[in-house]
This record gives structure tokens, C-alpha cells and sequence, in this order.
């Protein structure tokens, strides 16, 4: 519950501070959370997000290149956020895609994070990664796509356990707040 009240907030929460603190990401502008009410009484109540912010180029890119291509030190993107709760577990459902990368148009980066109480009063959590093509790539170009697939899922791996971070300081200052 405390996780949920920190993800809400309306300063925009640990998934802004993320983009933010973590990430590096400028100008971070989180829209309103939208109730995606299900008509099935059953169904698990979601909400859904949308963020648009500046990312930075990876360190890896030279800046020579980032020139030769046009690009500036950031690039614009931004994440669909779609938060459901049911049964004792919250789904993190996160769809990124970034503007002016080359192939970035056809392709959109998909996060998922489970999050469920544990029998230790802990919190387990896994997640999964996928780069979803909306266009395939010139076959001439495949290999790009493996080199983009890696990169994406070992960045993931990286992040997912400081954005859980995030979350769990979050959810602490939550608590530590109402039990005052």
C-alpha cells in the first residue's frame, strides 16, 4: 500500500525521481494517472501514465558520431506507464520508445516488473525486457537488431535493480510519514 501511495504522488513520484536521479533525464514532464476502469468486476484495477523527457546518449557514443548524425546530447523520449494491482501483486508495466536514433522509429522498449509480497514480509521481484519491432529491419541490417536486443536487455539489467531501489525508498518515506 505504501508502494502505491509513493508511485501516485502528485510531484510524480519514484518513477520520475528515476528518470531524474538515475537515468540522468532532463526535462521530465509526467502526465495525470488515467483510471483504466475493466467492466469485468474481477479484473484488476490499472492506471496508465505517460512521461516524455530527454535522455542522454549513452557515454559510449563519440561525440564525433552524435554530430555526423545530428544528434545533440539528448534525445527525446518517452515511456507509457501502465500500473495494475491484483491479487497481492502490482505489475509495472513500462513501454519506452525514443525519437531520432537510427531504427528508433520501429522499435519500442518493453519493461515489466512483478512485484508481490514474500512470506518474509519482503517484497519479491522479477522483471522482463523486450525490444518490440514495429518494422523489421532490412535484412542487410538484422544483426543491428541483436546488437540493439543485447544492449537494451544488459542496460535493463543494471537499472531494473535501482529503479527497485527508488521504489522501496519511496514506499519507506510513504510509511515512515503516515505512521507519525
Amino acid at each position: 500500500r505504501d508502494l502505491e501511495q509513493a508511485i501516485f504522488a502528485e510531484s510524480g513520484g519514484p518513477l520520475v525521481a528515476f528518470l531524474e536521479n538515475v537515468m540522468g533525464c532532463r526535462d521530465v514532464s509526467a502526465g495525470p494517472w488515467l483510471d483504466d476502469a475493466a467492466e469485468d468486476a474481477g479484473a484488476s484495477r490499472q492506471q496508465l501514465q505517460r512521461s516524455q523527457y530527454q535522455l542522454p546518449l549513452p557515454d559510449d557514443v563519440p561525440e564525433v558520431a552524435a554530430r555526423l548524425l545530428g544528434l545533440g546530447k539528448l534525445v527525446s523520449s518517452s515511456t507509457f506507464t501502465r500500473i495494475s494491482r491484483n491479487a497481492g501483486h502490482i505489475i509495472l508495466q513500462q513501454s519506452s520508445r525514443t525519437e531520432g536514433l537510427l531504427y528508433s522509429e520501429r522499435m519500442r522498449v518493453m519493461n515489466v516488473h512483478m512485484l508481490e509480497a514474500d512470506a518474509s514480509g519482503g517484497v519479491a521481484w522479477r522483471t522482463w525486457t523486450r525490444i518490440l519491432w514495429t518494422k523489421a529491419l532490412p535484412w542487410t541490417h538484422t544483426f543491428i537488431g541483436k546488437i540493439i536486443d543485447g544492449r537494451v536487455k544488459a542496460e535493463t539489467k543494471a537499472n531494473a535493480p535501482k529503479l527497485m531501489m527508488v521504489l522501496g525508498e519511496a514506499a519507506t518515506a510513504v510509511n515512515a510519514s503516515t505512521s507519525r
